[in-house]
């Protein structure tokens, strides 16, 4: 049986992680981050390494706290109920990749705070799918040179590297896909930020004969496209707790409304149509949660993951729309105030649920893991 509660230390950390963002990221906080063009707070960001965030999923031996990916799937949760735009999730997916993959040394800054790694895998078809890769990698005397267009990066106008996808050879061959690092200043990189509806910012990158050294790649290449594959479940579990957390908040902030709210002379909390949509609302969170954190638990165990990522991508997607959806009903005219924090979540919970793959796309996923 598995068990998909905290454990005493765990819920320390949640309780810790929960304290610090009340009170280092309030929405006031968020607004400005949300003005500002980079996209994310780096003094915020300085303070999650600090308290030994970004550590948290490697081992001692790279400077690690020896965590595992379940605890950064409990501080994605309290990031997703904070609506804190940040690259923690995109960052940590990324890196346990270069640990496999023996690139201790930036691991070692990813810990400190001095390196941000988002995987830039979209491209003109969003679906996760191998034969979705398209950007052309051609060998040349020195390397690699890269040419064409990902979209939908989020963080790729500020990340300081890029792991991207793409074609090294064998054309015919949907799996042939080879993973390379990119420096987010590369010479022929046009980065160009996309207006987005949710919190975390996305870009458009464009590849104009972009060099990359043979030693940038990650994994051989041809090869590469089960290590993208376990990168992108990895951060569609990590997504998947951050919907769930933001569920969670969006009840409980709807709760407590219902309450303090009078209509016809009565709380709007003792009307029983009004109990019902708030028990609704309450089931999804826990179904969230729970296929959030057993998405989490394959990954972390090193199991294949398609069905419990798919399934918990696509379920927490529905379940933070129903909620918001709700949420917005239930507050009545407020719920639709932008100076009202229940905005934020909205927003996100529509950006969320297409971002890395439609909930069709991923309910296909759970399909073929089950042989259908």
């Amino acid at each position: 049986m598995i068990d998909l509660g905290w454990s005493e230390a765990q819920t320390m950390l949640r309780d810790s992680a929960r304290g610090f963002l009340a009170k280092e990221a309030p929405k006031s906080v968020i607004r400005r981050i949300e003005s500002d063009p980079l996209g994310y707070s780096p003094a915020l960001w300085r303070q999650m390494a600090a308290l030994g965030w970004l550590a948290m999923p490697f081992p001692e031996s790279v400077g690690g706290v020896g965590g595992s990916l379940i605890d950064a799937g409990l501080l994605a949760e309290e990031l997703g109920r904070a609506c804190l735009p940040s690259p923690y999730i995109h960052t940590v997916a990324a890196g346990l990749t270069l640990l496999e993959a023996g690139r201790t040394d930036l691991v070692a800054k990813i810990i400190a705070g001095d390196l941000i790694v988002v995987p830039a895998f979209s491209e003109a078809d969003p679906r996760p799918i191998p034969s979705a890769v398209k950007l052309a990698m051609t060998p040349v005397s020195d390397g690699y040179r890269l040419s064409g267009l990902k979209r939908f990066v989020e963080y790729g106008d500020a990340a300081h590297l890029l792991l991207c996808s793409g074609r090294a050879g064998q054309a015919g061959s949907d799996d042939a896909v080879t993973l390379m690092l990119v420096a987010g200043d590369a010479p022929g990189l046009a980065r160009r930020r996309l207006a987005t509806t949710g919190g975390d910012p996305a870009a458009e990158l464009g590849f104009e004969s972009v060099l990359a050294a043979a030693g940038d790649l990650v994994g051989e290449r041809d090869r590469g496209w089960p290590i993208m594959e376990r990168t992108f479940n990895r951060l569609c579990a990590l997504r998947a707790a951050e919907m769930a957390g933001g569920t969670r908040q969006v009840l409980e902030m709807t709760v407590e409304y219902t309450k303090m709210r009078v209509q016809f002379g009565r709380a709007l909390a003792t009307f029983q149509a009004v109990q019902h949509i708030c028990a609704d609302m309450a089931i999804m969170a826990d179904g969230a949660e729970l296929a959030a954190r057993q998405a989490v638990w394959a990954m972390d165990r090193g199991l294949g993951g398609n069905f419990e990522v798919g399934a918990a991508k696509a379920f927490a997607g529905q379940a933070y729309t129903f909620a918001v959806s709700n949420a917005v009903q239930l507050h009545g005219g407020i719920g639709y105030m932008e100076e009202y924090d229940l905005q934020f979540y909205y927003r996100r919970a529509r950006s969320e649920e297409v971002m890395m793959g439609t909930n069709e796309d991923h309910l296909e996923r759970v399909a073929r893991a089950l042989g259908l």
